[in-house]
């Protein structure tokens, strides 16, 4: 490893420090931990109020009437109940019928066990949901169904910390970014929506959060075999959650590969590397592996993903078609009105104003994080190369994510926003820097606050405003 390279102190030309200089850090110890506990407050009220939104989003949305959740739903049950993984057919969609049941919003006289279109995701979050279901079996639906979703709420609570370790980790000396991510995390409508309903978002989100927050970690300390072996079981897990949440996969690659060039003598930074890389991708595809070989033996070819079965059973799904221009303006303007808030089966959109301020909002983060770039570009911050690095593999995240959801709608329509949660933590992390830096100093905090708080508002108002009128609450 290479030697830490210490900071010089009062004392660094031999003489002792004198009062002013003892009482300087005396009073620089006050104010970190003065921050610390100002941070610590924030964070727990984040999460509180995290709960209480989504547990309140959980007992008033009627079942079924949020995104896919009878399907998910239907998943969770049959492992539950058989013990094995059940296999997509022909005949698990019918889009008429799907369409059917949204516009009557999903009546309790409705059957919904047909519903099984989910069938070829990873298995992680619906075993881990199992348990719960049988433990809820022998209550009425509506209980089943809020104890689910319940523990959706509690993964996503857990995002929400792992994203403040990231940011702790990757900005140790900015409690402003520290307190503003989770707070942006937690309070996305949308998101709270997201994590009130059943299905698996949440987790893959609370991978790939973990999985940044460890890469992060190896950057600022240096790697260990311990570390190699963690990103492993990291990447193995998400293989077994979530497709589009793969995207963090090429980045683990590059964060172990970064972490031992930095920390490692010029010479052996190589062979290190690999070593632990091998560790990494070992371990992964230890863990994740078999769910690939499974489903080449279920469905046959070359289909590791069952991706060609999915496609041969969502006949009917809606298609993207010419990408034209006036198709292009569409998919973003549903993509960011879905990624803000557009509830149940994205049939209740907010106000045209609400969207108005967040995209004002969204464009003044968008300048201001192009003003940061140039800054570090100039070397004026982020001056660490495990520091650059980290915000490096934050901003690919993001990316990549967005990549792997524009490569999905460039055959099925889903301009979905929600699919980009996976890399929230990311883009709060970009979305906070940005925002900050169009303030000074001095407002930069009270603006940032303002925004995270009255996001928090927008949820609750959101919610008793267009979601529960809607179903005639």
């Amino acid at each position: 490893m290479k030697p830490a390279i210490r900071e010089a102190g009062p004392s660094a030309t031999g003489g002792l420090p004198g009062s002013k200089d003892v009482e300087k850090d005396v009073e620089k110890d006050v104010e970190t931990t003065r921050q610390r506990l100002v941070t610590a407050a924030v964070i727990a009220v984040v999460l509180l109020s995290f709960v209480g939104l989504s547990h309140l989003y959980a007992r008033r949305v009627p079942r079924w009437n949020a995104p896919d959740e009878p399907a998910h739903f239907n998943y969770i049950r049959h492992l539950a109940t058989t013990g094995g993984l059940p296999v997509l057919q022909v005949g698990d969609y019918d889009r008429q019928g799907v369409e059917r049941l949204m516009s009557l919003k999903f009546p309790d006289a409705e059957s919904i066990d047909w519903l099984r279109y989910e069938n070829y995701q990873p298995p992680l979050y619906y075993a881990m949901l199992a348990p719960v279901y049988r433990l809820a079996s022998g209550l009425p639906i509506d209980r089943q169904v809020l104890m689910l979703r319940l523990c959706s709420t509690a993964i996503g609570a857990l995002a929400v910390l792992a994203s403040f370790g990231l940011v702790r980790v990757t900005f140790p000396n900015e409690p402003l970014l520290q307190r503003f991510v989770p707070a942006f995390v937690a309070f996305v409508p949308m998101h709270v929506a997201v994590n009130a309903a059943i299905g698996n978002d949440v987790l893959a989100e609370l991978l790939v959060t973990l999985t940044l927050w460890q890469l992060a970690v190896g950057l600022r300390w240096g790697p260990s075999r311990r570390w190699a072996i963690g990103i492993g079981l990291l990447t193995g897990l998400i293989l077994l959650t979530k497709v589009i949440a793969y995207a963090i996969v090429p980045l683990a690659v590059v964060g172990v590969l970064a972490a031992s060039q930095l920390h490692e003598e010029r010479d052996r930074w190589r062979r290190t590397a690999a070593r632990y890389l091998g560790v990494t991708v070992g371990v992964s595809a230890l863990l994740g592996g078999w769910w690939f070989i499974r489903n080449l033996v279920v469905y046959g070819g070359f289909d590791i993903l069952g991706s060609q079965r999915h496609e041969l059973v969502v006949t009917g799904q809606p298609l993207t078609g010419p990408v034209t221009r006036a198709a292009i303006q569409r998919f973003a303007g549903t993509a960011f009105h879905s990624f803000w808030g557009q509830f149940g089966w994205m049939g209740i959109p907010l106000s045209d104003r609400d969207y108005v301020i967040l995209l004002g909002a969204s464009a003044l983060a968008g300048f201001g994080l192009l003003l940061y770039a140039l800054r570090v570009a100039r070397g004026e911050t982020v001056t660490a190369a495990g520091q650059r690095w980290a915000v490096a593999l934050i901003a690919g995240s993001v990316v990549l994510v967005a990549g792997a959801m524009l490569s999905y709608n460039l055959t099925y329509l889903q301009p979905q926003g929600r699919y980009l949660f996976s890399a929230l933590p990311g883009i709060g992390t970009l979305f906070g820097l940005g925002f900050r830096e169009v303030w000074n100093r001095r407002h930069a905090a009270l603006m940032l606050g303002l925004f995270a708080g009255g996001l928090a508002l927008l949820t609750l108002f959101a919610l008793f405003r267009y979601v529960v009128p809607y179903f005639g609450g």
